[in-house]
């Protein structure tokens, strides 16, 4: 049996509410349900049990967009900052999900966009929002999640994919594993850890850019040094000079992982992707 903690954080609480996420323009209660969704992860853990989004949002808030929550990166830094091993995908493929969530420790979040998910069209949001989960269960056919959201329509306790969330699924990240010197509440104590933006090591690309504008088709040394970049972002392809759709669909996802949005995300590395690509930052694991 699952042992859960019970807590429930809402994003709005009178304790966090009002503090910036990332500035006063953009305040927790309107912005913060990623910070509040690794922390309901993370509150699973004895090591931070008792751990509040005010907590979590001086690490998080690095990650914090002006109007539009948290970066899909930080989702990620976030979960492994607090104790976990993340496998982290668009969720263009529902069926690779399921075979990983076999493999998980039953944690992660879920990102919903902005339509009526599932055959019951449930509203999860009008613009975008992260809710965690804490268990899942195979049941009759369909998998069944048990959410802690910290949004205003309060979507707790099990949910349906199929009735209630198919169609508006964005990105899902799963928590695979924990890290060494982490364990779940109730399977024994353990020293606290107390996180700090500090312990957190980030490293920038030392390689060389490419030079000019390149795209699906392009082909040369300015390919191998941008294909030589993504590898180093963790994605796997081949430095072979050649633009091709495997560039491509990396190429978006780095995009995605920079903050770009709507037609932004085109795929094609100019001044303004080559920009953000210079100042991304990976982290190093302590």
């Amino acid at each position: 049996m699952t042992v859960y903690n019970k807590t429930i954080y809402r994003q709005a609480d009178s304790r966090w509410g009002s503090l910036p996420y990332p500035t006063k323009s953009y305040s927790f209660a309107s912005n913060a349900c990623g910070c509040c969704s690794v922390t309901h992860c993370a509150m699973e853990l004895e090591n931070f049990k008792k751990i509040t989004p005010a907590d979590v949002r001086k690490f998080m808030v690095q990650y914090a967009t002006q109007g539009h929550g948290t970066k899909w990166v930080g989702i990620a830094d976030g979960l492994k900052h607090y104790g976990y091993n993340v496998h982290w995908r668009q969720a263009d493929s529902m069926s690779d999900i399921w075979k990983v969530l076999e493999k998980s420790v039953k944690k992660g979040v879920i990102l919903f966009g902005s339509s009526k998910g599932g055959s019951k069209r449930i509203t999860w949001t009008l613009g975008g929002h992260y809710i965690a989960f804490v268990d899942w269960k195979y049941q009759n056919g369909d998998y069944w999640f048990y959410l802690k959201d910290s949004g205003g329509r309060k979507h707790d306790g099990w949910y349906s994919y199929k009735q209630h969330m198919a169609g508006d699924v964005r990105q899902v990240w799963i928590c695979t594993s924990l890290k060494d010197g982490y364990k779940f509440i109730g399977s024994g104590s353990v020293t606290p850890s107390k996180p700090s933006g500090s312990t957190v090591k980030y490293v920038s690309y030392t390689g060389a850019f490419p030079t000019k504008t390149i795209r699906k088709g392009s082909s040369g040394t300015n390919v191998i040094r941008w294909q030589n970049f993504l590898k180093w972002m963790g994605y796997s392809l081949k430095a072979d000079g050649k633009f091709g759709g495997i560039t491509l669909s990396k190429t978006i996802e780095a995009q995605r992982k920079f903050g770009f949005t709507g037609r932004a995300v085109d795929g094609i590395v100019g001044p303004n992707t080559i920009k953000k690509a210079k100042a991304y930052k990976k982290q190093v694991n302590p």
